[in-house]
């Protein structure tokens, strides 16, 4: 907690005062980047040992990485949508949407497998089948529901809601 803590004090410390700069955006990125890669290490990716232990570990870092990339972005949309108010804007907002899509399926592609990786390490092939018999399997499959709703959503998205708003003539 005090790593994580420090590294977003930093990260706090470091914003400018003034003008932000593309070197603010790499220096917090990174930051930002450790303090949530290190939260791997408080969770069950530290609990492996050996290079089976490694791999989990290097797993959920990514995955960690992923999963905040992910919601990083929507934040970011929802910003930029919600300031998207002239035609331009929306044409911003509209270009940020369609650029994103090869980015959320790399960061869908490492959710999946690192997901995977988790669960043959944590599970096992052998107690897939009796996920529902235990508190963690069933938190496990409610995660994965709401997973496979964030793909519908995400699906819905690309293929509907982003082409109708670059399809929008804005207000009257």
């Amino acid at each position: 907690i005090a790593r994580v803590v420090g590294l977003f004090g930093i990260l706090l410390l470091a914003l400018p005062a003034g003008r932000w700069t593309r070197i603010h955006s790499w220096c917090s990125t990174v930051l930002a980047a450790i303090a949530v890669a290190s939260l791997a290490w408080t969770g069950h990716g530290a609990a492996g040992e050996g290079a089976l232990g490694t791999v989990q570990l290097v797993g959920d870092i990514i995955h960690l990485l992923a999963a905040s990339a992910w919601v990083g972005a929507l934040v970011a949309f929802l910003m930029l949508m919600s300031a998207a108010r002239e035609p331009e804007a929306l044409a911003v907002a509209h270009a940020a949407l369609t650029g994103f899509s090869r980015a959320g399926t790399i960061i869908v592609g490492l959710l999946i497998g690192t997901g995977l990786l988790n669960l043959y390490i944590l599970v096992g092939l052998d107690r897939l089948l009796a996920l529902g018999a235990s508190d963690y399997g069933r938190l496990l499959l409610a995660k994965l529901a709401l997973f496979g709703l964030m793909l519908v959503l995400a699906a819905g998205h690309r293929w509907r809601l982003a082409p109708a708003l670059g399809n929008d003539p804005g207000p009257a």
